[in-house]
């Protein structure tokens, strides 16, 4: 029995883009007999989406099926959502539930949009099923799941962890910079100050993690590291400009010194990190268009608005 009344085909075609998006994730995931439910979450799911909201789609796959479609995921997607780099980044927190998350950079109508894919055993459902934030889009039959976890009975933990120790760590930690930019960009334009200092002091803290595994490859895991003892001892270009940020930023809605950010960050990234770098171009270049964008949306929006209304 679906607990709320999205149905799948009936996502009309006509609603926002993040609807769009997903009724094709829908109507291409619906027509596999290995998944048993389809579900979205987060602002859509709640009604609160807007034009720059993310999409989280999750997918529980019949238990036998599950690995089978998380290693073949990128083949099912329609192809007119345009996946920007062929691995997603591992949202790590996924496991706890019993499956796996993948984050990607999407072009979709001609716009970058983030898109959430979780995937879940149908076993391990029933932690995920119980969130408030989520709709069905589709429910084949009655989930069979127990009472708790069963992480062991097909060793979901194991092979999720090999999994995600095959993904490499520095295009794990680039691909999370590159998020918080774009998610930065997107609490500036919403104009909500409280998510947008949040992502700027989490985005100045992963280059600062960045610069660490260039400079100390060996401390990246270290929890408790004296930032400012342990590298003023490199004579280090980047360092510098990145102090010369962080000592003279204009304030948190400044774009010139979110631009100059990013262009520190990919000037590291040529440098450090030339195969990285050439290989993930295209989706450089796509998150800057991205924020110049957003910049000249927020422009425009200060031009029209009434006196006294921001």
């Amino acid at each position: 029995m679906l607990d709320n009344n999205i149905q799948t085909k009936s996502l009309p075609k006509s609603q926002s883009r993040q609807a769009r998006l997903l009724f094709r994730m829908t109507e291409t995931f619906s027509e596999n007999e290995k998944i048993k439910a389809l579900i979205v979450r987060g602002s859509i799911a709640k009604g609160l989406s807007d034009e720059y909201s993310d999409v989280d789609f999750l997918l529980i796959a019949k238990n036998e099926c599950f690995f089978e479609i998380v290693v073949n995921l990128k083949k099912y997607f329609p192809n007119d959502i345009r996946l920007l780099t062929d691995k997603g980044w591992i949202d790590t927190n996924v496991p706890n539930f019993g499956g796996i998350g993948f984050v990607y950079l999407v072009k979709f109508e001609g716009v970058l949009m983030q898109l959430d894919v979780y995937l879940l055993p149908e076993e391990n459902a029933e932690k995920i099923v119980t969130f408030k934030d989520k709709k069905f889009l589709i429910l084949k039959k009655p989930l069979n799941y127990g009472k708790r976890l069963n992480l062991d009975s097909h060793r979901y933990s194991d092979k999720i962890n090999k999994l995600i120790g095959k993904h490499p760590d520095d295009f794990q930690l680039f691909f999370d910079v590159l998020l918080h930019f774009e998610m930065l960009s997107k609490y500036i334009c919403r104009e909500n100050v409280f998510l947008a200092y949040k992502y700027w002091y989490l985005l100045n803290s992963k280059i600062i993690l960045f610069i660490r595994t260039i400079l100390e490859p060996e401390t990246k895991d270290f929890l408790f590291y004296d930032v400012s003892r342990q590298l003023e001892k490199y004579h280090f270009k980047e360092l510098y400009e990145f102090e010369k940020h962080l000592k003279t930023i204009a304030g948190l809605f400044d774009y010139g010194s979110l631009m100059a950010l990013f262009k520190m960050f990919t000037k590291l990234m040529k440098k450090h990190y030339s195969q990285l770098y050439k290989e993930n171009l295209g989706l450089i270049r796509e998150v800057k268009s991205y924020m110049v964008e957003i910049y000249e949306t927020r422009q425009a929006s200060l031009r029209n608005a009434p006196k006294g209304a921001i």
